[in-house]
């Protein structure tokens, strides 16, 4: 997550809860069926969600959003709606995933009263942190596009090695010392995981 120092709200070091809107009879289905949740059903989710969230006894971040462009429906003035009415249920921070360009974006940002998130590094669109936070965004997240950026940097490296039996790859890939210095220049309460050791 991308957060310059204008951006609010602080995520950093507060738990996060993502609400969705789109609904399915079973727990995780294929992405097929699912479906955009009702919008009265939508906004009684967020709003126990958010009541859940206030009675825990530490800061909580709680995101709400509305899925439309992901399942099939990309009205930006529907999108509004559930938006407006999450901002009023409790949400912290408002979410429309999918919105495919920066002035689809600002409109969203200009027209909730809470702070917007989009999602960066995935394929379609993309906007630098100046463009996004000119537009109104407020929190940038990555998704998995980093986790998806090395496998596929993994990926290209075992294909070289079997399509052409070459190692080239090895010149853009990190040194130890260069793993080793970024973990240890992590805060010690950010280190997920122990230093790299070769």
């Amino acid at each position: 997550m991308h957060e310059p120092s204008s951006m609010q709200p602080d995520c950093r070091s507060r738990p996060i809860l993502r609400m969705d809107m789109a609904t399915s009879p079973k727990v995780w289905p294929r992405l097929s069926g699912w479906r955009l949740g009702p919008g009265l059903l939508a906004v009684e989710r967020v709003a126990a969600a958010a009541e859940a969230a206030r009675a825990l006894k530490r800061p909580f971040v709680f995101t709400a959003r509305a899925e439309n462009y992901l399942y099939g429906k990309p009205d930006l003035d529907d999108t509004l709606k559930r938006l407006t009415a999450f901002s009023g249920a409790g949400a912290d921070v408002l979410y429309a995933p999918g919105l495919a360009d920066i002035a689809g974006i600002r409109t969203v940002c200009q027209s909730v009263d809470k702070p917007v998130n989009v999602v960066m590094g995935l394929a379609g669109g993309s906007f630098t942190v100046r463009e996004l936070e000119a537009a109104g965004v407020r929190r940038i997240t990555l998704g998995s596009s980093l986790v998806r950026a090395a496998l596929g940097a993994f990926l290209r490296a075992a294909r070289e090695i079997v399509d052409n039996g070459t190692f080239t790859f090895a010149g853009e890939a990190a040194t130890s010392g260069e793993i080793e210095a970024f973990f240890a220049s992590l805060p010690s309460e950010r280190r997920a995981v122990a230093p790299y050791t070769p």
